[in-house]
């Protein structure tokens, strides 16, 4: 695979954690941190599917989208009942337990590459590495920007973050 190629599959990758990024992310601090989590799950999802790759392709790969289906809705529909339910009580905050679920879920598809990586028989780090780091970068920017969404339009984008979510899930079915 060329570096173009690893750039490319890097950038496809980190959609998911992107548009996640600009849903929830809220200053600074939630920036680093949701960016230095999703960077680091993206990161080491390949070298999970390049390794259980080598023992269980078939089972691994067919598994990975309905996962990811079953985490993202169940994570973007607490997100989309918290946000009804807060409705003109401020936004609602994404904490630990819920962070780590969507670094989880956003980063299947980038173990799933790590499947058809160990196909290849090329190294996995290179692309770990790469993947992490471009998601890392990728997230800041996503958060820099629903930042500044969130306070143009407030608690309606907790409402689209869970339906983005919702559809992110739905999306890793195909």
């Amino acid at each position: 695979m060329s570096r173009f190629q690893l750039l490319l599959l890097a950038l496809a990758l980190s959609a998911d954690a992107f548009a996640v990024s600009v849903c929830r992310a809220r200053g600074l601090r939630s920036a680093l941190v949701m960016a230095g989590l999703f960077g680091f799950f993206q990161g080491v999802m390949p070298l999970g599917g390049w390794f259980g790759g080598s023992l269980l392709r078939g089972v691994l790969a067919e598994a990975a989208p309905w996962a990811a289906f079953g985490i993202l809705c169940a994570v973007g529909g607490r997100m989309l009942w918290q946000a009804l339910k807060n409705r003109g009580k401020g936004a609602c905050k994404t904490g630990g337990a819920m962070l780590l679920s969507l670094a989880f879920a956003t980063s299947l598809d980038a173990f799933a590459a790590g499947v058809s990586l160990s196909l290849t028989g090329g190294s996995a780090w290179l692309p770990a590495v790469t993947i992490g780091t471009v998601t890392f970068g990728v997230c800041l920017i996503g958060a820099g920007i629903g930042t500044a969404a969130g306070k143009r339009f407030g608690p309606g984008l907790e409402i689209i973050a869970g339906l983005v979510i919702i559809a992110l899930g739905v999306k890793a079915l195909f």
